[in-house]
């Protein structure tokens, strides 16, 4: 079997149930004006950096619109065939949209005197319930490759660098320019007058050589592709997090969900929640839950962190907002 996922955050089915009194919805619309009644938000299952809401607004002065809520920046456009529901009304609507970016499609529930009325049966014990079923369908993942400067890679080979980097007592000359302009770290630490600063030294003594070389390859905006791999990559995401170099620590996250497989998705998992790496941890999440939905046995699944579990866990159950 292969260990590698394809297309594994295409399409995700969603349900939820949004459930709302009556006293408390007569007061919010009551005072609504031009705002909106907005239920929890939540994250769809398997597809990555999707997350969906409902809400009810009012318009005309008189009538109340329900709305599906998607939010999203990691794909290009959704397809979304839904269907919203007040079973008690036997109230029902079913739509299919394309969502070219964050945005809400809905249409009309009623207006609000009917919505209170008895006989209506929006009601049942105080409450209403409204429901939604929908399948989604991504098209397109949004990734920005990062442009290589060829003047950059010009500097990397030049002779004039000013500045010594030292990582297991092995010395690497760079420009103390090019690293300030990519590290805010380095920029605070060289314009500090420490020692280090005097000296043109940075003696960093918690991470390798090899990740150190690594990192100032990129501040060069060299390609560090062939460079990256699972044993370093735990690594490089930490230098990237501390030394605030956020296109490497970004580039990184697209480097790694490119290799994600059976294999090393439970590894690369872990390391996005020591690392602040939340665009890896959201696709590791997808994957996971497109693996559980497949039966794909995944590598080291019993070593996946508990805050791993719980949010596949979390996803995994009907989704109830009251």
């Amino acid at each position: 079997m292969s260990s590698v996922i394809p297309n594994f955050g295409n399409e995700c089915r969603i349900r939820m149930k949004w459930k709302l009194k009556e006293d408390y919805l007569k007061d919010a619309l009551k005072n609504l004006g031009e705002g909106l009644i907005q239920s929890e938000i939540y994250n769809a299952s398997n597809i990555p950096g999707v997350k969906y809401s409902l809400f009810l607004k009012m318009y005309d002065d008189e009538l109340v619109g329900i709305y599906f809520y998607l939010i999203f920046n990691m794909v290009k456009e959704i397809h979304a065939s839904y269907t919203l529901s007040v079973k008690s009304a036997q109230y029902e609507v079913k739509e299919e949209e394309i969502y070219p970016k964050t945005t809400s499609w809905g249409s009309e529930l009623c207006s609000i005197e009917e919505l209170f009325l008895p006989q209506y049966k929006f009601f049942v014990n105080g409450i209403i319930v409204i429901e939604l079923e929908a399948t989604l369908k991504a098209r397109g993942i949004k990734r920005k490759a990062v442009e290589l400067c060829t003047l950059a890679n010009v500097l990397w080979e030049s002779d004039d660098k000013d500045l010594t980097v030292i990582a297991e007592e092995q010395e690497l000359k760079v420009h103390k320019w090019v690293i300030s302009s990519k590290s805010p770290v380095f920029k605070a630490e060289l314009n500090s007058g420490m020692k280090e600063a005097i000296e043109n030294t940075i003696n960093i003594t918690d991470f390798s050589y090899e990740c150190v070389k690594i990192a100032m390859e990129f501040c060069y905006e060299r390609n560090i592709t062939q460079l990256v791999n699972e044993r370093n990559a735990s690594e490089l995401l930490h230098f990237a997090d501390k030394y605030d170099i956020k296109v490497m620590h970004s580039e990184l996250q697209t480097l790694l969900i490119k290799k994600l497989s059976a294999l090393n998705v439970c590894h690369f998992a872990n390391i996005s929640l020591t690392t602040n790496a939340d665009e890896l941890k959201e696709y590791c999440v997808c994957f996971l839950m497109y693996a559980t939905k497949k039966e794909i046995v995944v590598k080291n699944s019993k070593k996946l962190d508990e805050e791993i579990l719980k949010e596949i866990g979390r996803r995994s159950l009907f989704s109830l907002s009251e």
